[in-house]
């Protein structure tokens, strides 16, 4: 593998764990928000429209470096057969 497909590959997988670090802070944002939407006040000093926001902007940037992350994964291990099918 050259060492430019396996740069990809391997920025890929970070930008993965970052995802699923994302993914699972978005879970974490879940719990105050229901607490302030059953108790009707805020909560560490967000209301639930606050809770529902920050979880949206989280849910969206997740989702965008996990696009990003698996594309540059794919490209790599693209670049990774394209040489092993063109190695003398």
């Amino acid at each position: 593998m050259s060492e430019i497909h396996w740069h990809k590959v391997q920025i890929g997988y970070a930008l993965g764990l970052i995802s699923g670090v994302l993914n699972g802070l978005a879970l974490m944002i879940i719990m105050p928000a229901f607490v302030s939407l059953a108790e009707n006040k805020p909560v560490f000093g967000f209301s639930f429209w606050a809770w529902l926001g920050i979880l949206l902007g989280v849910g969206l940037l997740s989702i965008i470096i996990d696009f990003i992350g698996q594309k540059t994964a794919y490209l790599g291990a693209l670049g990774f057969m394209h040489d092993v099918h063109h190695h003398r």
